[in-house]
């Protein structure tokens, strides 16, 4: 089925029309998540085997607790395939859409869902001025609450734009740094290869391995050196973003509440407040768990 795409302003009057949830009652909060995980580490490119285990392991606790809530609330979300319908049905029947109009919409083009959008959103308005003084505060206070939503959300993806930005930065400088790294460590390897380490190989040639083998490792060392105070700047910042949106996620989902109580007065269609939060501190997690991607590790002698 081809998604429906409503941007701008012509969504606000037909924003979370269609949200078809039940209800997400959660234990956890995101801030309770967050505090389960461990704080970003220093920028390290020699970090101990058991200093990076025992982190990991932190991360792998709070993976259990997260999965087990989102689990529990899936479960408590199914609904029926009739119910879905149902309450879909009666929700176009409301805002006076047909089934056959619907079909029509979902084989729209973006700018031509956008058409029909800003015309649906005036002729609501038009409607609105001559409906009952009833109809008229629930008109006004539904596009009131999707203003209100739009606004923070619109909020929340401008904290993310750096962040985006950031990354690509990364991204490009990892990718330089990466063939820097290449280039310095060819010749080292074409050495390497030459080294005879089987039948007649003497102790020399196992010193000569054994200096190869740390020039290649000191080279890892510089780009570790160079990318991974960047990578945990990165997940810092990351760590920031995330604790500004949980209380805006959280506001615009009490707001999503407020439009379905008053569009479909159906109170066990509530979503749980905490769910995007907590999401959005899972996403962070996947982040934090990669904090260790430039470290090399102590270095080990092959021949002692």
């Amino acid at each position: 089925m081809k998604s429906i795409l409503l941007t701008g302003g012509a969504a606000v009057s037909l924003l979370l029309l269609f949200t078809t949830c039940g209800s997400l009652w959660g234990q956890s909060t995101p801030e309770a998540f967050l505090a389960m995980l461990p704080s970003p580490p220093p920028a390290s490119c020699t970090a101990d085997t058991s200093i990076i285990n025992k982190f990991s392991r932190e991360i792998d606790k709070f993976r259990e607790a997260y999965e087990a809530y989102a689990e529990r609330s899936n479960k408590q979300s199914e609904m029926t395939t009739e119910e879905q319908q149902k309450i879909a049905s009666d929700q176009m029947a409301k805002m006076g859409i047909s089934s056959s109009e619907l079909s029509k919409l979902e084989n729209m083009s973006e700018a031509e869902q956008q058409k029909w959008a800003e015309d649906y959103a005036a002729k609501m308005m038009a409607q609105s001025m001559t409906a009952n003084p009833s109809q008229q505060r629930e008109t006004a206070s539904l596009i009131s609450l999707n203003e209100k939503k739009l606004k923070i959300m619109d909020e929340v993806k401008s904290y993310s734009r750096p962040l985006e930005m950031e990354m690509k930065e990364i991204e490009l400088r990892d990718t330089i740094e990466s063939r820097a790294l290449k280039a310095r460590l060819q010749p080292i390897i074409s050495q390497m290869r030459e080294i005879n380490l089987g039948e007649g190989s003497t102790r020399a040639d196992a010193q000569r391995w054994e200096s190869l083998s740390k020039q290649a490792y000191n080279q890892e060392v510089k780009f570790c050196e160079k990318m991974s105070p960047m990578w945990i700047d990165y997940i810092v910042k990351h760590l920031a973003y995330v604790k500004k949106i949980i209380p805006m996620l959280r506001e615009a989902q009490e707001i999503e509440n407020k439009i379905g109580e008053i569009q479909m007065n159906k109170g066990d269609l509530i979503k749980d407040v905490n769910a995007a939060g907590a999401a959005a501190v899972n996403g962070y997690a996947s982040l934090l768990a990669e904090s260790y991607k430039y470290c090399i590790g102590k270095y080990e002698a092959t021949y002692r």
